[in-house]
């Protein structure tokens, strides 16, 4: 009689265990097709993670954009969560890519992404890497916005080392730099 007991509560839990997962597999596959775009991603990053990080998946299935998009997306998605290693992963992937090798504005974009991810992780070595091969390209380019990103980002460094002077030299610099420029973002990056 117990072990009667015993296989009927144990048969259950299988019968239970099976319909949630079937109700999960449901609801993953419950996606319409209109919400399979990148903008989707952006759109449910900070409301419905989950969701976000569902789309992402069905993106990459698909193979719905390049590679190194679909990187920098996934990348994207991650570092506006505070998960900034998993970030790094994503964006090192993509700025290894041809696509963005060959294409200047956008290899200094992604080695900005890699400074923000080493700058939340107080990681200084690394981003000092980063901050140096932006001022640099940015110089070869003459691209005055990513030149104030390295310039602030350098500064910044300096004056949490204790060299606040020098620090502010840099930051005001790149500041005046940043003021000529249209960068769409130019207020949202010069910041402690």
């Amino acid at each position: 009689m117990k072990n009667l007991l015993l296989t009927t509560i144990f048969t259950w839990v299988i019968v239970v265990i099976n319909l949630i997962g079937t109700k999960i597999q449901a609801k993953d596959n419950s996606l319409p097709d209109s919400l399979i775009t990148a903008d989707y991603v952006y759109e449910y990053t900070f409301s419905d993670f989950d969701k976000a990080l569902q789309i992402m998946g069905k993106l990459r299935k698909r193979n719905s954009l390049p590679g190194f998009k679909l990187d920098i997306t996934e990348g994207d998605l991650y570092f506006n969560t505070g998960k900034y290693y998993q970030a790094l992963k994503f964006y090192g992937r993509a700025l290894q890519s041809d696509s963005i090798q060959a294409d200047d504005q956008q290899n200094m974009e992604q080695i900005h992404r890699m400074i923000s991810c080493y700058d939340c992780l107080h990681n200084e070595t690394k981003k000092a890497q980063y901050v140096e091969m932006l001022l640099k390209k940015s110089k070869q380019c003459g691209n005055e916005a990513m030149q104030s990103v390295a310039l602030f980002n350098m500064g910044k460094m300096l004056y949490y080392q204790g060299n606040k002077e020098k620090g502010y030299e840099f930051m005001l610099q790149a500041v005046e730099l940043m003021e000529k420029t249209d960068y769409k973002y130019k207020y949202d990056n010069l910041r402690l």
